[in-house]
């Protein structure tokens, strides 16, 4: 369906990859012109109803509204299966491979990690029949304790499990991510843009900020954020339909989105990747004795 190509790549404070037109023009359009909008509305009047009032709507792959959706429409499912694949995945990781030899801690060989879509599901949602509710956990809770035997049958061989998290989002006019490292288990971010988002100036907004630090530029040194921290803006990445942004989860990482106005929403894939049972997977300073 598409490929993601390593000439892309950029490393001017970290490692990340900016390519645009990922899809062809017909596939972008059919993806926007029938985004699960009905989906999404009932996602947010069950998350209204519960009192949750975020600016920004996650609907994962394994969510059942969004698995019915699926299976009725073959151009998005195509979308989702490829996002979600061990050959998309692998190939992001072996253009950072390079960065990834030099930064992840020693003892952790990424090169023969397995790779899973996590299995977790938001079962809040209300079922017409109690009985395919029933059957959903039971099935999800099976195939939840065999993959906990794998992985540990896995960890015993000293194989690393990454974790595929895979997320339609929906950001709303004030949704703002103050500059920010993520969890240190996390190996890669990915954001796959499906629409604009413009003022009444029709200047872009919502873009995706990219931070360097004025107190190191030492990428084994992990900072974090902290009231001395001094960041200085040095990308602004545009928020533009079939725009893909993936961004290695090093030590001086900073990203962020400041708050924007509009009467559009933010429509976008999120996929993160995270290795299983560590708490930290990038070189410092302390584990690697340097100063």
């Amino acid at each position: 369906m598409f490929f993601v190509e390593s000439k892309y790549k950029k490393n001017d404070n970290f490692p990340y990859l900016v390519q645009e037109n990922l899809l062809n023009k017909e596939d972008i359009d059919y993806i926007k012109d029938n985004f699960p909008r009905e989906l999404f509305n009932k996602i947010e009047d069950l998350h209204d109803k519960m009192g949750l009032t975020e600016g920004r709507t996650n609907i994962q792959f394994q969510n059942p509204l969004m698995s019915s959706f699926l299976k009725k429409d073959k151009v998005w499912k195509k979308l989702f299966s490829t996002f979600s694949g061990k050959k998309f995945s692998k190939n992001l990781y072996n253009i950072f491979k390079a960065e990834c030899d030099d930064l992840v801690i020693d003892g952790l060989n990424l090169d023969k990690a397995r790779w899973f879509v996590n299995p977790k599901s938001y079962l809040m949602v209300k079922d017409n029949f109690f009985l395919s509710r029933f059957i959903r956990k039971v099935k999800l809770y099976i195939y939840t304790k065999y993959l906990s035997i794998l992985w540990y049958s896995l960890s015993i061989m000293d194989i690393p499990v990454v974790m595929i998290d895979l997320q339609l989002c929906k950001a709303k006019s004030g949704y703002e991510l103050k500059p920010h490292i993520d969890s240190r288990s996390k190996l890669m971010s990915v954001l796959f843009y499906l629409n604009e988002v413009k003022d009444i100036k029709n200047n872009y907004i919502s873009n995706l900020d990219l931070y360097e630090s004025d107190n190191s530029k030492n990428p084994l040194e992990f900072l974090g954020i902290t009231p001395n921290e001094k960041l200085n803006k040095f990308n602004s990445i545009k928020v533009e339909s079939n725009k893909l942004v993936v961004i290695l989860n090093t030590n001086n990482a900073f990203h962020g989105v400041d708050q924007w106005t509009s009467e559009n929403y933010r429509k976008f894939f999120y996929i993160a990747y995270t290795v299983k049972g560590r708490d930290n997977i990038w070189k410092t300073n302390k584990s690697t004795g340097k100063n």
